[in-house]
């Protein structure tokens, strides 16, 4: 979820950015929008969170290479010291062979043995040579292995922290600025307010276009016309009473 957020910020930043390109105006107002927009983007605790899961993923694969390494090494130290192991016996064996052939006067068979004995020997420095640099690697990979956990704990440790705790002090700021009648209002707060006053200015705007109708020439013809009507209305009545006489107005 927090991946498609951060893909799509970033798909909507680059539209405006060739849209912005095509318009002079629009160049020079590129970088502070572009800075406006961001640094609000950046602010979201979804798009931080995944920021930092990226960088804690970069750690978890030094934490892997060196673990690959540090295993491989001490394979590889093992099979070294088996191998050594079974050339001292070797050699044993050789050394063993060879005097009881010289002592016997087998003067060519305790040359074989010879070259066997000496040939283990020879092995056995070689790979006894290998052992203090396959160590020193060992050491090297463990420690490597080791920042990177303590890294990786402190970063996921660090995540969790930071944006709760900015979550936390915005909650808060809210909660007090609630108490605080000159503190700045919310968005909510906000919009109340501007259509408070939106609705002020309308009922001006109604009670001037009121006034200024009843002032005009065309009030004043419409309010005469029915007066006129009214004053028409009155004769024909008196003059209708006149030729019936006075009819007393009826209770009913």
């Amino acid at each position: 979820m927090a991946t498609t957020i951060f893909f799509g910020t970033l798909g909507v930043g680059v539209a405006a950015f060739f849209g912005m390109m095509v318009f002079p105006k629009g160049r020079v107002l590129l970088k502070s929008v572009f800075e406006i927009f961001f640094q609000s983007r950046m602010q979201d605790p979804r798009i931080i969170e995944q920021v930092y899961n990226q960088k804690i993923d970069k750690l978890r694969d030094v934490y892997t290479k060196a673990n690959n390494s540090c295993q491989q090494a001490h394979g590889k130290l093992r099979k070294t010291k088996n191998r050594i192991e079974e050339l001292k016996r070797s050699l044993e064996e050789a050394r063993r062979t060879m005097t009881m052939a010289s002592n016997r006067g087998d003067v060519e068979g305790a040359r074989n043995y010879g070259r066997d004995a000496m040939t283990a020997e020879q092995l056995i420095a070689t790979f006894e040579k290998e052992i203090p640099g396959l160590e020193q690697a060992i050491s090297a990979a463990e420690t490597l292995r080791e920042r990177a956990a303590r890294a990786i704990t402190q970063m996921e440790t660090e995540k969790t922290t930071t944006i709760a705790k900015a979550e936390l002090g915005k909650a808060k700021k809210e909660i007090y600025d609630s108490f605080d009648p000159n503190a700045a209002a919310t968005t909510i707060d906000k919009i109340l307010a501007d259509y408070s006053k939106f609705a002020d200015r309308q009922e001006e705007m109604g009670m001037g276009a009121e006034a200024a109708w009843e002032s005009s020439p065309e009030a004043m013809k419409i309010a005469a016309d029915k007066r006129a009507t009214e004053y028409s209305v009155d004769a024909y009545i008196a003059e209708f009473m006149k030729t019936q006489g006075e009819v007393k107005p009826s209770n009913n």
